[in-house]
C-alpha cells in the first residue's frame, strides 16, 4: 500500500493539532512507503530518503481542496490520509484525523469565518471522508452526531508525548525563567487567547492566591489568532505573565517549572496539556469539561467551574510539596501507553487491508 500523506500542517503556525501531525507522521514515514503532498508554502521537514515528496503550486485551501485531489491521483496514491482536522470535498480514498468538531457544536468560541468555513466545507467533507481517526470517544460520539457519520468508520488512536515526555533540565529550567523573566513560584495556563480554554476562571483564583502569597505569578501561554477565534477574556491582574507563543523548548521547561498547571478548559477532544504536564513531572489541575475522566482518569484532579474548590487544592499544592509529588505519581500510570509509535501502528492497522483495530463503541 501507498500512502499519501497531506502535508498542508507542515505550512501552519504549531500548535497542539500540527505537533500531534509532526509527530505522528515521523513514524509513518519509518513504517509504510509514503508519498508526501506539500502545498507551496510548506517549509519541507527532514525526512527518510525512502519518502517520495510532491510539491504543488498553489497553497491553503485552494491547494488542498483543488491541487491535492489532482496530484494523488497522478500519483495512483490507494489511500490518502490528513492528518490535521481537514480533508477535501473530492474523492473516495481519504482518511482523515478530526479532534474534534468544536466549531460546529459551539460556533460562538470561534471567528465568524472559521465556523462558517466549517459548516459549509469541513462537515460535507468529513461525511464523504472513508475513514475517520479520533482520540476519545467523547470525540468520536460528538462527530457522528454532528456529521452523519456512520459509528463503523470512526476508528480510536492514542496520542504520544514526545517532545514533553520527559521534564527539562534544571539549566533548561533557569533559562527559561531568565528568558522571560519569571522570578519566583508560578502556575502555568495555556492556550491564551482562545475562549474555550476559560483562562478567565483564574482571574479570582489568583486575586486570593495573591493575598497570602504576594511573589505568585501566573504564567499565560499563548497567543489569538483571530483568523480563529474572537478576542477572549484574558486574565486580569498584576500576577499575570503573559510570554505569547513560545517554542517546544521553552514549553517543556515551563511546564517543568511550574508549581502546577491549570487547565480550566470547557471542552477538549483529547487535551494533551495536563499529560504532557504530568509527563514533565508538574501536577495538574483540570475542569470537568466532557472528555476529562475518560482521558485523564484519576490521574488528575478534575474540579467543577467554580472558584472554591480551585482556590482550596491550589493552595495545597503551593504549601505542601508532598502533595504536589502525591499528584505527580499518581498521574505516572496514565502516560505509559501514550507513545506516537502505537498511535502509527493503530493508524496503519485500520488503513491496510485485514484491519484488526475495532471502530468506536458508543455507549
Amino acid at each position: 500500500m501507498t500512502l499519501g500523506i497531506n502535508g498542508r500542517f507542515y505550512a501552519a503556525r504549531l500548535t497542539g493539532v500540527q505537533r500531534f501531525a509532526r509527530e505522528l507522521c515521523a513514524e509513518l514515514y519509518q513504517r509504510a512507503d509514503v508519498v508526501l503532498f506539500l502545498p507551496a508554502n510548506a517549509t519541507l521537514p527532514a525526512l527518510p530518503d525512502s519518502v517520495r515528496v510532491v510539491r504543488g503550486s498553489a497553497s491553503g485551501q485552494i491547494w488542498e481542496q483543488i491541487e491535492l485531489p489532482r496530484l494523488a491521483a497522478a500519483q495512483h496514491i490507494s489511500t490518502l490520509f490528513h492528518p490535521a482536522n481537514t480533508v477535501p470535498l473530492s474523492g473516495t480514498n481519504n482518511a482523515v484525523v478530526v479532534h474534534d468538531v468544536m466549531p460546529l457544536t459551539h460556533p460562538q468560541w470561534f471567528s465568524r469565518k472559521y465556523a462558517i468555513w466549517h459548516r459549509h466545507l469541513v462537515r460535507p467533507a468529513l461525511a464523504k471522508a472513508q475513514t475517520i481517526f479520533t482520540c476519545s470517544q467523547w470525540s468520536a460520539r460528538e462527530i457522528a452526531r454532528t456529521c452523519g457519520v456512520a459509528p463503523g468508520q470512526i476508528h480510536i488512536i492514542t496520542q504520544g508525548l514526545t517532545p514533553f515526555d520527559t521534564p527539562a533540565s534544571a539549566d533548561a529550567v533557569m533559562k527559561t525563567r531568565t528568558r522571560f523573566g519569571i522570578a519566583g513560584p508560578y502556575l502555568l495556563c495555556v492556550g491564551l487567547g482562545d475562549a474555550r480554554k476559560n483562562i478567565g476562571l483564574l482571574t479570582p483564583v489568583m486575586t486570593e492566591l495573591t493575598r497570602t502569597h504576594p511573589d505568585l505569578r501566573l504564567v499565560a501561554v499563548g497567543a489569538n489568532d483571530a483568523r480563529i477565534h474572537p478576542d477572549g477574556p484574558d486574565p486580569a491582574g498584576d500576577w499575570c505573565h503573559q510570554v505569547g507563543s513560545v517554542d517546544d523548548d521553552a514549553l517543556r521547561a515551563l511546564y517543568t517549572g511550574a508549581i502546577a498547571l491549570c487547565f480550566p478548559s470547557l471542552a477538549e477532544g483529547f487535551g494533551r496539556p495536563p499529560l504532557e504536564a504530568l509527563a514533565c513531572g508538574t501536577p495538574v489541575v483540570a475542569g470537568d469539561y466532557a472528555a476529562a475522566h475518560e482521558v485523564l482518569g484519576d490521574a488528575v484532579p478534575i474540579l467543577p467551574y467554580a472558584r472554591e474548590p480551585w482556590i482550596a487544592l491550589l493552595r495545597e499544592l503551593l504549601e505542601q510539596p508532598g502533595r504536589r509529588a502525591e499528584l505527580v505519581r499518581r498521574g505516572a500510570s496514565r502516560l505509559t501507553t501514550l507513545r506516537w509509535s502505537r498511535t502509527a501502528d493503530q493508524v496503519l492497522r485500520v488503513l491496510q487491508p485485514g484491519s484488526i483495530l475495532q471502530p468506536a463503541v458508543f455507549a
